[in-house]
Parts: C-alpha cells; sequence; structure tokens
C-alpha cells in the first residue's frame, strides 16, 4: 500500500473510488445515470484548483481511496462558483435523473456554494472516500493524516468535513480523530477538528 500525491492522470481512478462509496460510504453504482457527476462535484476539481492538497491510496497497483482538500474555503469556493460549476451545469443541463441521490446531487451543481461563519475557524476542508477494501484497516487515518499534516505546514488553525448523516461509521471513524460536531442538518453534519502546529 502507498499513499501518493494525487494527478490528472488518476481522475479517472479516483472517480470509481467517488461513485462506489457514494451513498453513505456504499455503493452507489446503480444509483446514478451519470456515473462521474459525484467526482467531478467533490473529488475532481479539487486535482484541478490545487493538487498539493490531495492524496490517493494505491494498492497492487489499483486506486482504492483518496482525500482531497483546500487550505482557504473562501478562496477555493470562489474559484469552484466562478469557474468550475459553470462547465458541469451545461454538461448536467435536462440530464435525465435516475434516483433521489442523483437529484440532490445536480441540485448541489446547480446552487453555488455560500460562505459559512464556520470558516473562520475551521478555514480549510476535505473529502476522504476509501473503497471497503481498505475500510476498518487504519488505512484512512494514515490518509487523513498525510493531508492535516500538509494543512499544518502551511499554519491553517482548523478543517472541516461534511458526512451523511446515515453513515455512522464514518462519524465514529471523524470523532476518533477527533473531529467533533458543528453543524447538523437533515443530511447530515459538519464536523471539525482544530490543527496544532
Amino acid at each position: 500500500m502507498k499513499i501518493k500525491q494525487a494527478a490528472i492522470e488518476d481522475i479517472e481512478d479516483l472517480a470509481k473510488v467517488a461513485l462506489t462509496t457514494a451513498i453513505g460510504g456504499k455503493d452507489g453504482t446503480d444509483y446514478f445515470y451519470n456515473k462521474n457527476a459525484v467526482s467531478q462535484y467533490f473529488c475532481e476539481p479539487y486535482i484541478k484548483y490545487d493538487n498539493q492538497y490531495c492524496f490517493d491510496v494505491v494498492e497492487n497497483d489499483i486506486c482504492e481511496g483518496y482525500t482531497v482538500g483546500a487550505v482557504d474555503s473562501k478562496d477555493f469556493f470562489a474559484w469552484f462558483n466562478e469557474s468550475w460549476l459553470p462547465s458541469l451545469r451545461e454538461i448536467y443541463s435536462g440530464c435525465q435523473i435516475k434516483t433521489k441521490e442523483e437529484k440532490d446531487i445536480i441540485d448541489l451543481i446547480n446552487k453555488d456554494v455560500e460562505n459559512s461563519s464556520f470558516f473562520e475557524e475551521y478555514p480549510a476542508h476535505l473529502h476522504i472516500n476509501l473503497s471497503k477494501n481498505l475500510q476498518g484497516k487504519k488505512v484512512g487515518t494514515k490518509l487523513i493524516n498525510t493531508l492535516l499534516d500538509k494543512f499544518a505546514e502551511q499554519g491553517v488553525k482548523g478543517v472541516h468535513l461534511g458526512v451523511d448523516i446515515k453513515n455512522d461509521r464514518a462519524i465514529g471513524f471523524y470523532r476518533h480523530l477527533e473531529f467533533e460536531i458543528i453543524e447538523s442538518h437533515s443530511w447530515g453534519h459538519v464536523m471539525g477538528k482544530k490543527i496544532s502546529k
């Protein structure tokens, strides 16, 4: 098993991981007509924006997971809203939608991300996805700590993430890593962690 910096040439492999963990950590393949939508919203833009905060984990030459993030959420989402989402809206305009879960992704694409008050205290954010093969093997801890160390090098004081309310396993994993719930919504929780230098 090897953790390495993610690159543009990894996007196709990362998209498979994103899709097969899309439904509360479970396989979302049968839920989507538009198989790349999850990755194009939650993974690919981070690699295109600044891949120094993007890492993947490779086992037997197969990408089995990744974490991607942004050191400054305000700056990232300003770029995301202005430069990334418009092209996705063109791609998915009038697209077929198979399930509520797919509609939720398309709805996200059609809505700008707003700044949140917790960005001041937790300015960085991340996403992490692991294939079923690697879950429960402490790989997620190593992967997320790789990114947190990178954030710490930049003097970041806090990081946040979103987690599906149905994904009890992930919530427990983040609590183990000392993330705390800072906001709750119908879809799930925003969890945050202070980063020490």
